[in-house]
């Protein structure tokens, strides 16, 4: 190897980029001159000698059986009765289908006196968290649902009762008996689909992060400023509309003194192969999960952040993924400081959320959104609560469709709560903070 100066190389089937997920499935082509035959080039390659007929399959081909007779096939392959190669299954020709994007589910939709809707993402949390709270509210028409390949929503159609199904968003964007459309998708579509539904003048409900960018931020915002009557854009932050954060946010209401608040997550650990932890699809678990926390102490503390910086794990011994153990720390416009522990180092069995808050004399605590302690003038009451409020925040935004009130949660909250996330993530890669 050293005086012929030999290569050994292993490749895998169909060449450089097979089982890497960023090439395969995010679509990051190799650069041609670092790698030129990558698996699509292969595949390119093959395909244009046989267009032109300099590489002749025929030969490759030995037996050839209608699909009528498709057993005898498998008798000779499996029986070895005579020898073969490549042996091809024949389907009769027939007229090719036209394709079916919308299907109606025979549902009839009153969308008259009542509020139609359209939902964008068929998968779990739809399913068990946000069609159940929806179907709550009253006056709602189901009207379309969408996912990419109708399988699922045709099966949340069926149980909820919607009057079509489609893959096909332009078509349910350009419904005129939906009013309004709840975002129901991977982060890394949340902007571009909140844009196209605003530019509809659709309301939207999109849950979070609102956008995994500053520039997504920037898009949204510019958008809304172009219309010249925007509709009403909400974000999935439901912590603040739970039982308990609205008990304790009444029990600080007079304090005008800054408040301190500490925010734990028991995150939990995700591998590090899951969509969840890959930042061009979900923007990592800070956008996409620590931004509850971070709207829940901007609407606690009644002030919207103003500096950010944070801090992960480090070292020789740390994981791959490090930002999901991390602190966050912030300051509000009117003075209060907000610790946000967002951890994924500890143990399930133990409560995910716990919040402390104090100030003017005063100290209230939120366990898991279960219990809330508040404590002042030596007293100590406890109450029981339940939910993060899910089903809280849809009828809070089903009111103000009805009402034409200002949103449940103002522009300037959801972009400043949204940035803040962004350049907490910024300030871990940089070790610096940064003004929002």
């Amino acid at each position: 190897f050293y005086e012929k100066e030999a290569e050994f190389t292993v490749s895998c089937s169909y060449g450089p980029g097979r089982y890497d997920p960023e090439y395969e499935i995010e679509g990051r082509d190799y650069p041609l001159g670092f790698v030129r035959w990558t698996e699509q080039r292969n595949i390119q390659a093959v395909l244009d000698l046989m267009a032109t007929k300099k590489l002749d399959v025929e030969p490759l081909v030995s037996h050839r059986f209608l699909i009528d007779q498709a057993d005898k096939a498998y008798e000779m392959v499996f029986g070895n009765t005579q020898p073969y190669l490549g042996v091809l299954l024949q389907y009769p020709e027939v007229d090719v289908m036209k394709s079916v994007r919308t299907i109606s589910m025979g549902t009839p939709t009153n969308t008259k006196d009542n509020i139609g809707i359209g939902v964008i993402g068929a998968g779990n949390f739809a399913r068990l968290t946000m069609l159940p709270a929806i179907q709550k509210c009253q006056k709602i028409a189901f009207r379309t649902i969408v996912s990419a390949r109708g399988i699922t929503a045709q099966s949340l159609g069926k149980e909820f009762g919607f009057s079509s199904i489609t893959t096909d968003e332009s078509s349910m964007l350009n419904d005129q008996d939906i009013d309004s459309v709840f975002l129901l998708t991977r982060p890394n579509l949340h902007a571009s689909q909140t844009i196209a539904a605003l530019k509809a003048g659709k309301n939207v409900f999109v849950e979070k992060p609102l956008a995994i960018s500053i520039q997504e931020i920037n898009e949204i915002e510019q958008t809304l400023i172009n219309l010249e009557r925007p509709p009403i854009l909400m974000v999935g932050f439901n912590r603040r509309f739970s039982m308990a954060c609205c008990k304790v946010y009444d029990f600080f209401k007079n304090i005008t003194e800054p408040l301190t608040i500490s925010f734990r997550f028991n995150a939990g650990t995700i591998p590090t192969d899951s969509w969840v932890q890959n930042e061009n699809m979900s923007g990592g678990r800070i956008i996409g999960e620590a931004c509850h926390a971070i709207d829940t102490v901007t609407f606690l503390t009644g002030s919207p952040p103003v500096r950010v910086f944070a801090e992960s794990i480090g070292g020789p011994s740390a994981p791959t993924i490090t930002d999901d153990q991390c602190f966050i720390t912030i300051r509000h416009a009117n003075g209060s400081i907000s610790s946000i522990a967002y951890l994924a180092g500890g143990d399930r069995s133990m409560p995910k959320e716990r919040i402390e808050v104090l100030g003017g004399g005063k100290m209230a605590v939120i366990d898991d959104f279960r219990e809330v302690t508040l404590a002042s003038g030596g007293k100590i009451r406890k109450y029981k609560t339940s939910g993060k409020g899910h089903v809280e925040e849809v009828k809070a935004f089903v009111d103000t469709l009805r009402s034409g009130e200002n949103p449940p949660i103002e522009w300037k909250d959801l972009r400043s709560v949204s940035l803040t996330s962004i350049l907490a993530v910024q300030s871990i890669r940089e070790g610096i903070p940064f003004e929002v």
